[in-house]
């Protein structure tokens, strides 16, 4: 990942976290798919979601766990 993709992923994980409180909770992930890509998830695809990125199980997405599972994402869509 270049330091320009870093540095956009950043810009949108700050955006998704709407209280600014450093992570991305349930509610906050689901509004952004729905203001974003115009999606309302289901509460099992949050589940499903969150068991795949919530690393540390702490029931939010750190900036950390955003960039790891951006990056896995970005992976597995360039092979």
């Amino acid at each position: 990942m270049t330091k320009a993709e870093r540095e956009e992923l950043g810009k949108i994980f700050k955006s998704l976290d709407m209280n600014n409180n450093g992570c991305l909770s349930k509610d906050e992930l689901k509004q952004a798919y729905h203001q974003h890509a115009n999606r309302t998830l289901t509460d099992e695809e949050i589940e499903q979601i969150f068991d795949a990125v919530d690393t540390d199980m702490s029931g939010s997405i750190d900036y950390t766990e955003f960039m790891v599972a951006c990056e896995k994402t970005g992976e597995l869509l360039s092979n």
